[in-house]
Order: structure tokens, then sequence, then C-alpha cells
């Protein structure tokens, strides 16, 4: 009995949490997952039919683009900024001034749990990343890649993925139209 009052005020309290989430864009079809925390919201955009998994994390001093159809594992975290350290800092180990560049994840990517994405990376159509990867550079559309440091292992097969694109089969559009939702 006690734990079915726990789980009810914890869904609620997460129910509210989205519902006062201010994302500069939030389409349609959008799922993000318990545990969230999300740093600057105004800088994330999440198009239509989107998974974000539980325990997701986004540092949003730059950009933070998720494109329609992607699906995100648990415990990913997405950095935008990093602190300066380079020639011409005026502290060690790092100054304040922090160098920002935007988080790009395009089109029905597949991001396995435990991901790491580091300012500037930008993830191509139909990428997927296997498990606890790291991701710091732009990695091509339709790639498999896994590892830290990342590396591309395999392609896509770009013939049946171009097919199935073209019918919109796209797998949370499935899901929601066998559940009847409205999409």
């Amino acid at each position: 009995m006690i734990n079915k009052i726990f789980i009810r005020i914890k869904t609620t309290f997460h129910k509210m949490r989205i519902k006062n989430l201010k994302l500069y864009k939030k389409g349609l079809n959008v799922t993000i997952s318990q545990g969230f925390n999300f740093n600057k919201p105004q800088n994330i955009e999440i198009e239509s039919h989107v998974y974000i998994g539980p325990d997701s994390t986004m540092y949003a001093h730059g950009t933070i683009i998720i494109k329609r159809g992607t699906i995100i594992g648990p415990k990913i975290t997405i950095y935008t900024a990093n602190h300066n350290f380079k020639l011409g800092a005026e502290s060690i180990p790092y100054d304040e001034k922090l160098n920002i560049k935007s988080v790009e994840i395009n089109e029905n990517v597949w991001i396995g749990g435990n991901v790491l994405l580091l300012p500037g990376a930008k993830l191509g159509e139909g990428v997927i990343v296997g498990a606890g990867s790291v991701i710091a550079k732009e990695i091509p559309p339709y790639s498999i890649v896994i590892g830290n440091p990342s590396m591309i292992i395999g392609k896509r097969d770009i013939e049946e993925y171009t097919e199935l694109k073209e019918k919109d089969a796209i797998y949370l559009i499935k899901k929601a139209k066998k559940n009847d939702k409205k999409v």
C-alpha cells in the first residue's frame, strides 16, 4: 500500500516537472522519462517522436537539438561547454571562460545507455551509438559507433534505411499508432 502511494506521488511529481519544463521547442509524442536533469532547458530543442530514457542529464549552456524519431537510452549525459584551459587561459587548471559548442542529434538516431556526448558532438542521420560510448566529434550518417574513444565499426544498410524512412516506418510513430494515440 505504501509502495503504491509512493509510486503515485513520484509519478505526479514527474508529470508536474515535465509540464513546467520550459524547453525552446518540444514536438509531438515526446517522452522524457523520470529522473531527468536539464540545465538551461530553454536551449534544448526536441522534435516529434522522441524518447529520452530515465536519469538523463543535459547541460545546455549551448544549444542541444534532438531531431525526429530519436531514441535515447537511460543515463545519457550531454555537455555543451567546457572550461578554457588552453593557451591564453588566465589561471590553472582552467579559467572562468566557457568554451561553448552545440550538440546535434539528427533524425532516427538510436543512443544506448550511459552514453556521454561532449561539446561539439554531432550525430548524423540514422546513427547507432553503443552503450557506454563517449562521442566528442561528428559521426557521419548511418554509422554504427562504439567505445571510448568512439570508433565507427560499421554502417547501416542505407537502401533499407531509406525505404523504411520513405514509408515513415519510424518506431515511435508505429508504437503510438498501435496504442491508438494521437500522433
